[in-house]
């Protein structure tokens, strides 16, 4: 499932958890640990708590266009400037990621990989 194609990243966040925010409205949460894949570098998980591991190489595709999809059932990958992706994986505990539109049409991905979507989303 697409839920964003080639929208450019206007803001990103970094708390307890990592937001982007996209040219149109488009938001995604994550509030897990991910998989960071960036172009000649070995792939690694990132710990969510631990925006020093990966906050540069995000940063970088700032205002760069970004695509989001929903693959497998549950796991949220986005990719991003400069063939970066992020694999957020469903949790057994936690709400994975979240995904909302402006228009309030909200999907969920929570604990153990179910999806929930509310509103229009499509």
């Amino acid at each position: 499932m697409k839920l964003i194609e080639d929208q450019k990243l206007s803001r990103i966040a970094f708390d307890h958890g990592l937001t982007f925010l996209f040219e149109d409205g488009s938001e995604i949460r994550v509030e897990v640990g991910f998989r960071l894949n960036v172009a000649d570098r070995s792939p690694r998980f990132i710990e969510i708590d631990q925006p020093s591991d990966y906050s540069v190489e995000v940063v970088e595709c700032l205002f760069e266009p970004g695509s989001v999809s929903v693959v497998d059932g549950s796991t949220l990958v986005i990719s991003l400037a400069n063939s970066m992706t992020i694999e957020v994986y469903p949790d057994k505990q936690y709400e994975a990621w979240t995904f909302n539109r402006e228009d309030g049409s909200l999907v969920v991905c929570k604990p153990g990989g179910e999806i929930s979507s509310f509103g229009a989303v499509g």
